[in-house]
């Protein structure tokens, strides 16, 4: 291929580089695939996942059965089964919906419930503890629910508005086709005014309850200063932080500009990334033995190399290795045989992790620092393991489709509105089955 012929080449690849990268509605295309994949971790089918353990501790026999229940119709999970610790036996059952959780105490034939839906004007919490720590837990509760029957998040009602955000504020930069050596890219600069602007938008995004985002990010953390100042402790650090991201406004609009270069070789593969700040270019170039495949990365300021990863690449593995000024900092290995499969990380040429799997499904892990070597099998449902032949045992799990949450058995206590005679009562019960009373 000519100088010419690659000029036009690299152009063309520029162009399409430009279209995949670069336009706004790839762009929200892209980040509607994330959320999608987001939701899609929800529970959408009812399982029934049966764990059952046996370990050896030092001569401790402990054997575990346990039932865990996802029951998305109902919007219900359930927990249930027995843990046995040389001969004694305990049993286990916790259920948890969209209003409350739930977790049984066979041992004084209670159920503690706690309703955290709302938060309750009576009872001991409410009088004792406070509302900013009700909700605090309350908003936890909620937001962990919602992770698993409904994919969101705390800020899931945000994600939309913040995209939108992004894609309208990206839509204003401008793009300029640059070349360097024999290759065609785009250069992009923003500049404090656009960051801050971006920020100022992202910040005023509202969620589905009317509040900005900025808002939201505060009052959280508010929550935690409450906590901090029930308990006595101290997160100035913290609220600090969240102090200074929600207030930044003047911090960003007072940035240097930023540049960005993205060059792409003839088959429209990265060649060389760069990001300039006043003056000092940071650049990723990517080497390899042909415009396909990256073989050698070189991380350079101003064109001066720092650190090299470099991959060598065979029919049975692979090597990366880290590299500064001839000196070897990190690498890794892949390597398989028809008995074995192995890989290991090492750091300035010690071993600091090492794994493999043989044929017969046996394997062993060593992990220097600890200095306690694993070995055991992988089964077809779990894997058994012995730890320095101090802990051994072995842990399968199944999953089966179909299963309906249930609620523990026993005479519940609400804690969200018990008073505190009720859970004196729970306390004391407790603490005389173990020979003492509660003060």
């Amino acid at each position: 291929m000519n100088m010419k012929t690659r000029r036009f080449a690299g152009i063309a690849a520029s162009a399409a580089m430009t279209a995949s990268l670069f336009s706004t509605a790839a762009f929200a295309a892209d980040l509607s695939t994330i959320e999608d994949a987001a939701e899609s971790l929800a529970v959408t089918s009812a399982s029934t996942t049966t764990i059952n353990a046996e370990v050896n501790y030092d001569g401790i026999e402990i054997a575990a059965l346990l039932s865990l229940v996802l029951d998305p119709e109902a919007g219900a999970q359930s927990l249930d089964g027995t843990v046995d610790i040389s001969g004694i036996q305990l049993d286990i059952a916790e259920y948890w919906d969209a209003d409350k959780l739930m977790v049984a105490v066979p041992l004084i034939n209670k159920v503690l419930s706690y309703n955290y839906s709302s938060v309750p004007a009576s009872g001991y919490l409410a009088e004792n503890i406070g509302t900013d720590y009700i909700e605090l837990v309350n908003s936890y509760l909620q937001t962990e629910y919602s992770t698993i029957f409904g994919g969101g998040n705390l800020f899931s009602s945000y994600e939309e508005g913040i995209v939108d955000a992004f894609t309208t504020s990206l839509s204003s930069l401008s793009m300029t086709t640059v070349t360097k050596d024999d290759l065609t890219g785009m250069e992009i600069t923003a500049d404090g005014a656009f960051m801050a602007d971006l920020y100022d938008n992202v910040m005023a995004v509202q969620g589905d309850d009317g509040v900005a985002f900025g808002d939201a990010i505060a009052d959280y953390a508010n929550s935690f200063a409450a906590l901090a100042e029930l308990t006595g402790s101290d997160i100035s650090d913290i609220t600090d932080t969240v102090d200074a991201i929600v207030n930044a406004h003047d911090t960003i609009a007072s940035m240097p500009a930023v540049t960005l270069d993205v060059y792409v070789n003839d088959a429209s593969m990265p060649a060389e990334i760069s990001l300039t700040i006043e003056g000092s270019t940071l650049s990723l170039q990517f080497l390899g033995e042909n415009e396909t495949s990256w073989t050698d990365i070189v991380l350079a300021v101003d064109d001066e190399a720092i650190a090299e990863l470099t991959t060598t690449i065979s029919d049975n593995g692979a090597d990366v290795v880290l590299s500064a000024d001839g000196t070897e900092y990190a690498a890794f290995s892949y390597a398989m045989s028809e008995d074995s499969m192995n890989i290991e990380l090492s750091a300035e040429g010690e071993s600091v992790f090492a794994f493999t799997v043989n044929a017969d499904s046996s394997y062993s892990l060593d992990i220097p620092s600890i200095g306690i070597p694993i070995t055991g099998t992988i089964l077809d449902n779990g894997l058994s393991f012995n730890i320095d032949d101090v802990l051994s045992g072995q842990i399968t799990v199944d999953v089966a489709d179909g299963g309906t949450a249930q609620m523990p058995e026993g005479d519940a206590v609400d804690l969200s509105t018990a008073t505190e005679e009720e859970l004196n009562e729970v306390i004391s019960t407790v603490a005389s089955l173990f020979g003492s009373s509660a003060e």
